[in-house]
């Protein structure tokens, strides 16, 4: 666990929650009957220089060799633990916010490097450059909080209710993993993938029309402290959420979106943004 020693909103989806254990909608995986518990999820923005960057469908635009930070507030009333999932790749440890903390995390959990974002040029319209960059500046986080119920299993096999049709034998809600007699299965739940590399020896012609693309990359040494816990604990996550961080040049006209909350605007009727009333 990292814990900030000194303070130095993304779009959340939720599961449900039972009150034991809070699970991804995938099906009908899990079962339990306890007392009901909704959790608030901790607020969430992506800063730069602690200034909060507009938000436009969970789209963040930067400039190249931008330093940023995630800004974090809990307004529970437990501790939140936060699982950071950059560029597809998952930090080992988590960050501990107590309630009413906020955290401006402008570093890595797993070293002291600062977020960085950088952008380079791409082939436009190539599947496989496509595939190969689909988690270039994406965000993931999950938010955890301590389980202090009684561990609690399925012991006989249950129907997964996809449309593989394959017996899920056991689920575990601490990492969300499952175990079941198809490889792909637990792929798909788990966010697993292949790896489709593009192929060796690419060469961008001078009329091979380009993007721009951006990777959260290991920026300078950062100065922020962090101090690890070892807690011992079972967790339960209670909610997600999710930032794609890209280059300026793909940004999309902005009188498409709202100015003040950056909610887009589906109607060309309308003229006010229906979430904060900003005119468009």
């Amino acid at each position: 666990m990292k814990n900030q020693n000194n303070n130095g909103s993304s779009t959340t989806h939720s599961g449900y929650s039972n009150g034991t254990y809070t699970i991804p909608d995938y099906g009908n995986c899990w079962s339990t009957a306890t007392n009901f518990r909704v959790y608030q999820v901790p607020e969430a923005y992506i800063t730069v220089n602690h200034h909060r960057r507009k938000i436009y469908d969970d789209k963040v635009y930067l400039k190249n060799n931008t330093n940023f930070e995630l800004e974090f507030f809990n307004g529970e009333t437990e501790t939140i633990y936060v699982e950071i999932n950059i560029n597809g790749e998952t930090e080992k440890e988590r960050l501990i916010v107590k309630p009413g903390q906020r955290v401006f995390l402008e570093r890595f959990l797993s070293t002291d490097k600062k977020f960085n974002f950088q952008t380079y040029e791409v082939e436009k319209g190539n599947e496989k450059v496509d595939n190969a960059i689909r988690n270039n500046g994406i965000i993931n986080l999950t938010y955890y909080v301590e389980d202090t119920s009684p561990l609690t299993w399925i012991t006989t096999p249950h129907m997964y209710t996809g449309t593989t049709g394959n017996v899920v034998t056991s689920w575990n809600t601490d990492n969300f993993t499952l175990t079941t007699s198809n490889s792909n299965l637990v792929n798909t739940l788990t966010g697993g993938r292949g790896v489709n590399a593009v192929e060796d020896g690419a060469t961008y012609l001078a009329n091979v029309e380009t993007k721009e693309s951006g990777k959260i990359e290991k920026g300078e040494n950062s100065n922020q402290n962090l101090i690890s816990e070892n807690l011992g604990i079972r967790m339960k996550a209670i909610g997600y959420g999710y930032f794609k961080l890209m280059p300026e040049s793909e940004q999309l006209n902005q009188k498409e979106y709202c100015t003040s909350c950056g909610v887009k605007k589906r109607k060309s009727s309308w003229k006010f943004c229906p979430s904060c009333g900003n005119a468009y």
